[in-house]
């Protein structure tokens, strides 16, 4: 992205374990005609060694002046980056414009002429089995704390949500988390930029093309929405849905693909379907165990998204609200509910 002109500027320079650490690195200013100024020259500080390379480092924060900039070391030229006081003003908007909307699960996202994703995980989810421990920090317990059988189709959970960072699971941690996180982004910074359309009823997103609402609180309603379905669904927070079967884990593409959308019936063999059902037993997991740190998160992610909606949004705002207020009532009217596994459970009772 580039420095403000007052930060600290270090630049890293890996080289194989074995190279010789030798010659200068430079600072070069690009000017307005493309050729390049050398404005600081010296030789990186050897730093340290980590696995089969060593690191050193070239510190240019002495160097305030607003500009276009270029490191080079030996053969290697980076990319050009700015040092200027608006570096970082618009360095939120291909996280908000990008990164957020292809995360949405069961939505196809749609970028001009490039579909990134499908409508993924309609037929989310089929009851984990108890006693269960899954190769991706997911446990059951010995109850499904559910009004549903192990392998039993759980409706309502195909809503809303991220997927996980690097894989496809809905992770209720992550989901809670980033909620918070957009509406402390909402309360304090109000920002009301628009290039994404989300239309629910048709189970679309298409970015770059504006709808006249803020993009912020649309992923606050998605997010919301995956929690609220978990309430709906079941009564209480739950540690998260993900695939049972470590082939679909390692699947990499289109999510729309690492299941048929169909819900599972065990009545059908493997290749009857009916346009809705299927015999193919790829369904997702959905992981119920009862938590209370879990359930708190939760809690207080869907408050603090009433709040943010209360305007936009005021039906689901209100359900947000009233959800959380009942989870809460309920909570204190028993002992917690400590079951812990992996980094899916939630973490203390004060977060």
């Amino acid at each position: 992205v580039g420095y403000l002109p007052q930060q600290t500027k270090r630049a890293v320079i890996e080289l194989d374990a074995r190279a010789k650490l030798s010659g200068d690195a430079e600072l070069l200013r690009v000017n307005p005609d493309g050729s390049t100024t050398t404005v600081k020259k010296r030789q990186p500080e050897k730093h340290d060694n980590y696995t089969r390379y060593q690191y050193a480092v070239f510190d240019f924060s002495d160097v305030t002046t607003s500009g276009v900039y270029q490191l080079r070391y030996g053969e290697t030229t980076t990319a050009p980056f700015s040092i200027d006081a608006s570096v970082l003003d618009n360095a939120w908007h291909p996280t908000l414009d990008h990164y957020f909307p292809v995360q949405m699960d069961h939505m196809l996202i749609n970028e001009a002429y490039r579909v990134w994703h499908g409508a993924s995980h309609l037929d989310d989810a089929l009851q984990a089995p108890v006693n269960h421990t899954h190769f991706d920090l997911y446990a059951q317990g010995p109850t499904t704390d559910t009004p549903y059988e192990p392998g039993e189709h759980i409706p309502g959970l195909n809503v809303g949500g991220w997927y996980d960072a690097g894989d496809y699971d809905i992770r209720t941690q992550t989901q809670y988390h980033t909620i918070t996180s957009l509406v402390q982004t909402w309360e304090e910074f109000g920002l009301t930029r628009d290039t994404t359309l989300v239309d629910y009823e048709r189970k679309y997103v298409d970015i770059h093309v504006p709808d006249g609402k803020p993009d912020l609180l649309q992923q606050i309603e998605h997010g919301s929405l995956a929690l609220l379905a978990q309430y709906k669904a079941v009564g209480h927070a739950i540690p998260g849905i993900i695939v049972p079967d470590l082939s679909q884990y390692t699947h990499l593409g289109d999510g729309l693909t690492m299941t048929d959308n169909l819900i599972y019936d065990a009545a059908m063999s493997d290749t009857e379907s009916d346009g809705t059902r299927s015999g193919v037993f790829d369904d997702r997991w959905a992981f119920t165990s009862k938590s209370t740190p879990l359930n708190y998160g939760s809690m207080a992610a869907l408050a603090a998204a009433s709040r943010a909606m209360a305007d936009y949004n005021p039906a689901l705002a209100a359900e947000c609200r009233d959800t959380a207020i009942a989870a809460w009532q309920e909570e204190a009217s028993h002992a917690p509910d400590m079951f812990k596994v992996g980094n899916t459970t939630g973490g203390g009772l004060e977060e």
